[in-house]
C-alpha cells in the first residue's frame, strides 16, 4: 500500500491495531505503528494524549479533573472505577479501544468511478491518432463493467490541448451499454462531426454513472437473445452521436382527446416491453397529422368511416366539437377530415 501511494506521490500514515479504533487512533496520531505485537500496540496507545483519543471536549475536561492526561492513565484504572466515574458512552469508547467490547465495522467501499488517461509523446492533430489510445481505454472500461456486472449510458471524453481550454465531449446512449465496440463507434461519429480545434496532448475518459445490469429479455430455450429493440437502440445512439442529443425527439401519448394535444415530443428513451394491444380496439389515426386543420377544398369521392365525434377542451378555453371521417379525395389520397359546429369541413391528416 505504501509503495502504491508513493508511486502516486501521496503521503499517508499507516498503522496496525488489535481493534479498528486503536488502528485509527494510531494512524491519525501519525505514529506509523505497523507492528502486529499487541504489547507494542498497547504501549503506543498509552502514550497518546486524551485529545488524540477522539474524546469530546467535555469528556477530556472530566478526565483531566480526575488527574488523567493520557490513554495509559485511563487504562491503568480498574474497570469498576471507570464504570463508576464515566458515562456509559465514554466507557464504551474506551472498551472498544482496548478490545474488551465488540466493535464491528462495515468495510468502506469507495464510490466507483472509471477514469483513465492517455498522454501522447507528440501532439495529435487528427482524430485517427486518438483512436488507438481510446481502443485500449475502452477495452479496460468493458472489462471493468463486466467484472462489476454493470452498464453505463454516459461517457465524458476530455481532450487536453497545450494552448487552449480542454475540449469536453459528452456521449450518451439510449440505454445501458458495456461493449467497447459500441462506445468506439459513437466516439468515431462524434469526432467526425466535431473536428479537433487544436492538437491534443492527452485525453481522459471518465465514467461516473453506473447501472446494474439486467438479464436480457426475450431469450429462447437455447439462451439466444431475441431483443428486437437492440437494432433500434443502436440506430438511435448513432444518430444522437452524429446529430446531437437535441436533434431527435420521441413522440409520447398524452391524456387528451383533441388530436393536436394528444401527443408530445420529448427525450428519446429506450423502449420497454408492454402488454399486447388489439389494434381493432383502437380508432384509426393518420400517420401524418398536419400542424393545424386546413380547409377542405375538394369534394370526397368515397367515405370509409365516420363519424367519430371528438369533443373537449372546455377546461383550457380551446374547446372543440368535431365529427371525423376517413375520406378519399379525387386525387386518390386518404384524408382524415372533420366537420365542425359551423358545418365547415377541414383536413387534419393524411393516411399512407
Amino acid at each position: 500500500v505504501e509503495q502504491a501511494l508513493a508511486e502516486h506521490q501521496l503521503t499517508a500514515w499507516a498503522a496496525l491495531g488489535h481493534t479498528p479504533l486503536a488502528a485509527r487512533l494510531l494512524a491519525r496520531a501519525g505514529k506509523g505503528e505497523c507492528s502486529a505485537d499487541k504489547g507494542h500496540i498497547q504501549r503506543a496507545l498509552s502514550q497518546l494524549p486524551l485529545a488524540a483519543a477522539e474524546f469530546d471536549k467535555t469528556a477530556c475536561t472530566r478526565l483531566n479533573r480526575l488527574g488523567l492526561e493520557t490513554l495509559g492513565d485511563v487504562f491503568a484504572l480498574p474497570q469498576k472505577e471507570l464504570a463508576r466515574r464515566l458515562s456509559p458512552e465514554l466507557l464504551a469508547t474506551i472498551q472498544k479501544i482496548q478490545g474488551t467490547r465488540a466493535d464491528p465495522r462495515a468495510p468502506w467501499q469507495p464510490p466507483h468511478r472509471f477514469r483513465q488517461r492517455a498522454d501522447f509523446i507528440q501532439e495529435v492533430e487528427h482524430t485517427q491518432g486518438l483512436l488507438f489510445a481510446l481502443q485500449r481505454i475502452l477495452a479496460e472500461l468493458e472489462d471493468d463493467l463486466c467484472w462489476r456486472q454493470q452498464d453505463t449510458d454516459t461517457l465524458l471524453l476530455v481532450l487536453q490541448h497545450r494552448h487552449q481550454e480542454p475540449t469536453r465531449l459528452r456521449l450518451r446512449t439510449t440505454g445501458p451499454e458495456h461493449r467497447a465496440e459500441t462506445f468506439m463507434k459513437l466516439i468515431r461519429l462524434k469526432l467526425d462531426q466535431q473536428p479537433l480545434s487544436a492538437p491534443v496532448v492527452s485525453l481522459v475518459l471518465v465514467v461516473r454513472r453506473f447501472i446494474s445490469r439486467e438479464a436480457p429479455g426475450g431469450q429462447d430455450l437455447l439462451g439466444e437473445t431475441q431483443d428486437l429493440n437492440e437494432a433500434w437502440h443502436t440506430l438511435i445512439s448513432r444518430l444522437q452521436a452524429r446529430l446531437g442529443d437535441q436533434a431527435l425527439k420521441q413522440l409520447s401519448p398524452q391524456a387528451d382527446h383533441r388530436p393536436e394535444f394528444a401527443w408530445s415530443a420529448g427525450e428519446v428513451k429506450r423502449p420497454k416491453g408492454s402488454g399486447p394491444v388489439n389494434p381493432q380496439s383502437l380508432p384509426r389515426r393518420p400517420l401524418w397529422l398536419l400542424p393545424g386543420p386546413c380547409p377542405l377544398t375538394d369534394t370526397p369521392v368515397a367515405w370509409f368511416s365516420g363519424p367519430e365525434r371528438i369533443s373537449g377542451g372546455w377546461w383550457d378555453g380551446q374547446r372543440v366539437h368535431r365529427d371525423y371521417y376517413i375520406a378519399q379525395l379525387p386525387s386518390g389520397q386518404l384524408a382524415w377530415v372533420f366537420r365542425d359546429t359551423q358545418n365547415a369541413w377541414f383536413v387534419h391528416g393524411w393516411f399512407g
